[in-house]
């Protein structure tokens, strides 16, 4: 009976192989915990802005709350409308200004409702030479 010569370093090359495998887990499973914990700093970012905004607008009515205390008319000699209003924060600080809207033209109010069988006005079927 003929014998094989005996297989030598047939373990190191299974001790390699398991350990690419087991570094291929750990780079993958690094990437994903990276993106995750990005996430999480966004989200967090976010909640922060949202507050941050809702205080500047609680700001805001209570200072024209004080304006309408003072006076029945409001108007823009009063001190809402004195400027940016600066407030620090830890990382920074917010810039609070408020502005009169009762002379802003809405353009929302000129636009008329569209139908199916009917295009909006100002798409490209009212210019043949822009037509798709």
């Amino acid at each position: 009976m003929i014998t094989s010569p005996p297989k030598r370093g047939m373990a190191l090359v299974v001790v390699l192989v398991l350990l690419a495998v087991m570094m291929l887990v750990t780079i993958t499973l690094s990437g994903r915990m990276q993106k995750q914990l990005g996430r999480t700093r966004s989200q967090q970012e976010y909640q922060q802005a949202l507050w941050y905004s809702a205080s500047a607008e609680s700001l805001a009515l209570s200072a024209l709350s004080l304006s309408l205390k003072n006076e029945k008319r409001v108007h823009l000699a009063q001190p809402w409308a004195s400027g940016p209003r600066f407030f620090p924060l830890p990382q920074g600080q917010i810039a609070v200004t408020l502005r009169d809207a009762q002379a802003c033209f809405n353009l929302n109010a000129l636009a008329q409702p569209t139908t199916a069988s009917r295009p909006a006005r100002g798409t490209t079927t009212d210019c043949p030479d822009l037509a798709p």
